[in-house]
């Protein structure tokens, strides 16, 4: 146990205070265009602040060459700018370490929308503005109303400009407090025209665009309408949900996704209800491209930086998986996008939204514009590369089907003749790919018309019945090769998923069966390594309170240790519990993908994928793939790590109660031999000459018998605790058990006064090997026990026989006290623990629990049994010496 003193319940509030670090507050100051004096009134508010005694520093300020801004910021302290060289220009950006070590009560950020120079941490200054918050620290910062997400493609029909920088909706339900600076469009556009908005030729090219007053009312609009969206969404839960329910959207590859996933935002909010974005992977359906891919990411991110809780769901039927997913979260309202025009496809396959109105019953569905969103596709791969070896197939598999036509031309009939080319047309299908397989299909019609149709050679032809044939093979071609190629695209998918579910099966099977932070750790980085195909490292956070350090529990002696660079991004993950490096918004340059392993608890580690490629972490199947991993390994660390508690905890409790039992043992079996030994002490000294020998005697025995009896408890004290610390070291040698019990007997001579003693030793019984001094503790201690317990002139037997042919000795002690229940004969060798009849007599509890430690540690057995004609015995077993051994003792 530690000496250290137990900290006051003050200190712990104290702790407990500092350790629970509370987010800082957000304060956004939102405007409907560049101008209205956003930051004006934002230094303003800051002066205030720093005036009443509150710690402001500007951290980033854009002026903009306007001199009544510029003069705002004269007496408020700036952060100094990191300097960013960019292609040969030096570019001033906020630092937001320096921040960060600064940690001022206020900072200021302006321009929330801004996008961050490469190389930064973040790639936007929102979300530094997010860590600024994680870190406790209070921000003013401002925006536009046309850089808000939910609002882009309302902002982009209004203005006709794409806004690329822009702000999800989820940073400004966060903000503390929303301030609108507005001002009349008049005296903006008369702003701009006195050059305080943008000096030069910059306020004559925004008069010509963006600078026109109904682009500016509808801007005002849309500010109000955000800012009053936010007043009813902080008022009282009845005003804000009283309709209940919530509303889906679906979501798909479509370019029209954006505008549809803002459009379920917008009505979300308008509602006060949540809102869901599902994904039907239709089985089987048409192969997705690449670009597809990667768009469907897009979406399904930009869904989740809306606010929207994300499914994605297998399924034949689109809109049956969309109601049966509504009726299952209780969806009130589905959004969906209407068709735009009529087309033949569409007579035969009912659009979505007509599905879905024909079988939603008691839901509501919001059918919106459909046009497609103007917004580029940055992020959307590049077409799906050629197919060399598939069109050469085609070629190869066409010509191959021609010689077998023609082989076969004078046994099979010309429409017999389709169908070898059909099987051919199938082969190509079936290696995937659609392009080939539907130009074998042509290229089958034209030369089975050229060779083996009359008139031969020629594209004419003389029966108009093989018209028919040519436009069934061509049509029967081409179903074979689409359906193919989703077939294909099917089981591909299918397989991926099945790899992944059996990669995440097999890592929890191994950190199931594994223990030991190591073995986990080791058995992650080797299925990590397999499941995604290059190097894992996992990084685990160590026990030591404050900020503890990251430890890599298991690493190869060839593989290097991790680069500080790399390093300091886990320990930013480690922080934030947060993705972070290669494909994420954060730390980008990094040169992998670090993912937080996080339990219940928090975080307790990091999984560094080095070297993985940036886009397999924007498909959203690998990357719930990665982030399974990183849940599973962060749950067996946690366990771990609370089975390390658990059991660190109970030993601190047993150790607790052995502490109370040994103190309240101790006391009274101290304290009442001191009391003795002091009491005839002063009688001797006082009263010498008042009393006679006989008495002064017996004063004397007394005290001697305490002292010895005092003697014996402290010695059975140290004994018990130099066995269980492993201190004491065996020194045996042959004994003769006559001359084991002769020295027991002897030391407690005094105390056998007056008790008959009978010692009975087999005439073939063998010689012992024993550690003298600490077997003596064992004999001393049982025959102590028989005195204690016995009536007094009742005989104590000693006995020693050979067993199983001399290969064992059993050495008894044998009283006929009040001996011992059937259930006690084994929990009497515990510490502190007496038989219920033997509960009123004085000891401490721990002779027996001494005498089969040091048993044990000889190789021997220690037993108690009831003895015949009443009292109890304890059987001691113990190997008998080698015979040569116990002739060189003699």
């Amino acid at each position: 146990m530690s000496d250290a003193p137990r900290p006051t319940p003050e200190s712990l509030l104290a702790q407990a205070a500092a350790s629970e670090r509370k987010a800082g507050r957000l304060k956004v100051f939102l405007g409907a265009a560049p101008g209205v004096g956003k930051t004006f009134t934002m230094l303003e508010q800051a002066h205030a602040r720093r005036r009443a005694g509150g710690d402001v520093v500007v951290g980033v300020v854009e002026t903009h060459g306007r001199a009544e801004t510029a003069a705002q910021l004269a007496g408020l302290p700036l952060l100094p700018r990191r300097r960013v060289d960019q292609r040969g220009v030096t570019l001033d950006e906020f630092d937001l370490d320096g921040a960060l070590a600064r940690r001022p009560a206020l900072l200021l950020v302006d321009e929330l929308a801004h996008d961050n120079a490469p190389g930064s941490r973040h790639l936007k200054r929102w979300q530094d503005v997010h860590e600024l918050l994680d870190a406790g620290i209070d921000v003013f910062t401002t925006l536009n109303v046309q850089h808000v997400e939910s609002v882009h493609d309302v902002v982009q029909q209004l203005t006709g400009v794409d806004v690329r920088e822009r702000v999800p909706d989820e940073l400004i339900e966060r903000a503390d407090e929303i301030e609108l600076v507005d001002l009349p469009t008049d005296e903006l556009l008369e702003r701009l025209r006195a050059g305080r908005v943008y000096a030069g030729d910059g306020a004559v090219r925004a008069a010509a665009g963006f600078f026109q007053a109904a682009t500016l009312a509808g801007l005002r609009e849309l500010a109000l309408r955000l800012v009053a969206d936010r007043v009813r969404a902080t008022a009282p839960a009845p005003t804000r949900r009283a309709t209940g329910g919530k509303l889906l959207v679906g979501v798909a590859a479509s370019p029209f996704a954006p505008r549809l996933l803002r459009t379920a935002k917008r009505y979300a909010d308008a509602l006060g209800c949540e809102w869901v974005a599902v994904h039907v992977a239709a089985s089987p359906g048409p192969a997705a491209s690449d670009g597809e891919q990667r768009r469907l990411g897009n979406h399904l991110r930009l869904a989740e930086s809306l606010g929207a809780e994300v499914h994605t769901l297998p399924g034949r039927d689109v809109a049956d998986e969309l109601l049966a997913c509504a009726r299952r979260l209780d969806v009130r309202w589905i959004v969906v996008g209407k068709p735009l025009a009529a087309s033949l496809a569409r007579r035969f396959t009912p659009p979505l939204a007509d599905l879905l109105l024909r079988r939603s019953g008691a839901i509501d569905v919001l059918a919106v514009n459909g046009a497609a969103s103007d917004e580029p596709e940055q992020d959307a791969a590049p077409r799906r590369r050629r197919d060399p070896l598939g069109w050469l197939l085609a070629v190869v598999a066409i010509g191959a089907a021609t010689g077998a036509c023609a082989l076969l031309r004078g046994v099979l009939a010309p429409v017999n003749l389709c169908l070898i080319y059909l099987l051919a047309v199938m082969a190509v299908a079936f290696r995937g790919a659609r392009g080939p397989a539907a130009f074998a299909s042509l290229l089958g019609v034209a030369l089975f018309d050229l060779f083996f149709v009359p008139p031969y050679g020629t594209f004419t032809v003389a029966d108009s019945q093989y018209v028919l044939t040519f436009l069934a093979m061509l049509c029967v071609g081409l179903f074979v090769s689409t359906q193919a190629a989703r077939l294909r695209a099917t089981r591909d998918g299918a397989l991926r998923e099945a790899e992944r579910s059996a990669a995440l099966h097999r890592l929890s099977e191994e950190l199931a069966a594994r223990r030991g932070v190591a073995e986990l750790c080791a058995a992650a980085q080797r299925r990590g390594e397999e499941a995604l195909g290059v190097p894992v490292r996992v990084l685990v956070l160590g026990a030591r309170s404050g900020a503890p350090a990251l430890e890599e529990p298991v690493r190869e002696a060839t593989r290097a240790p991790l680069a500080d660079a790399e390093l300091a991004v886990a320990r930013w993950v480690a922080d934030h519990g947060e993705p972070a490096g290669a494909g994420t918004a954060t730390l980008p340059g990094a040169a992998g993908l670090h993912l937080p392993l996080s339990g219940k608890g928090g975080v307790v580690g990091v999984l560094v994928a080095e070297g993985l490629p940036a886009e397999r972490f924007a498909e959203p199947q690998e990357r719930r793939f990665l982030e399974s991993i990183g849940r599973a390994l962060g749950m067996a660390l946690e366990v771990e790590r609370l089975a390390e508690r658990a059991g660190a905890a109970a030993v601190e409790a047993a150790s607790e109660r052995l502490r109370s039992a040994l103190l309240a043992s101790v006391s009274h079996d101290l304290r009442t031999p001191l009391q003795v030994i002091v009491g005839s002490a002063t009688a001797l000294a006082e009263s010498q000459a008042l009393l006679d020998p006989a008495t002064r005697a017996e004063l004397a025995q007394g005290i001697a018998d305490e002292a010895e009896r005092m003697g014996q408890t402290v010695t059975n004290l140290l004994d018990v605790t130099r066995l269980e610390g492993g201190a004491a070291a065996l020194r045996k040698q042959p004994h003769d058990v006559e001359d084991l019990f002769g020295t027991a007997l002897a030391a407690l001579e005094r105390r056998l006064v007056g008790r008959p003693t009978e010692v009975a030793v087999a005439p073939d019984c063998p010689a012992v090997a024993v550690d003298p001094v600490l077997f003596q503790s064992v004999l001393v201690n049982l025959i102590d026990n028989a005195i204690q317990y016995a009536p007094s002139g009742t005989p104590i037997t000693l006995a020693a026989v050979p067993l199983a042919g001399g290969a064992r000795v059993e050495l008894s002690v044998a009283d006929r006290g009040p001996g011992l229940a059937a259930e006690e004969r084994e929990s009497i060798f515990e510490k502190f623990t007496r038989g219920t009849a033997r509960a009123a007599s004085r000891g401490v509890g721990l002779g027996l629990t001494i005498a089969r430690r040091i048993v044990e540690a000889h190789g021997g057995t220690i037993r108690a049994r009831a003895r015949a004609g009443g009292g109890a015995e304890f059987a001691v077993v113990l190997p008998a010496a080698p015979p040569a051994a116990a002739a060189r003792e003699e």
